[in-house]
């Protein structure tokens, strides 16, 4: 986690915590990062756990989208 945690930070990598239980993880290693679901809340905290990993899926499918926009070559 450590290693994956320093190339993000050097651009390498995305990483993206997915929050599924309830735990500190805002001060732990996981605390700069911007988790999923929405505003780290817990995928057993929503009112439905499909709405919660949807939610993870369409934030994953943006950091994707954006990952794949900067790193294009440019002419």
């Amino acid at each position: 986690m450590t290693k994956a945690i320093a190339r993000h930070r050097i651009g390498e990598v995305k990483v993206i915590p997915i929050i599924l239980r309830e735990y500190d993880w805002h001060s732990g290693p996981l605390g700069g990062l911007q988790a999923l679901p929405k505003d780290g809340k817990a995928v057993v905290s929503w009112p439905s756990k499909d709405k919660a990993f949807a939610d993870v899926a369409n934030g994953v499918r943006l950091a994707l989208k954006d990952l794949s926009s900067s790193s294009a070559p440019r002419s």
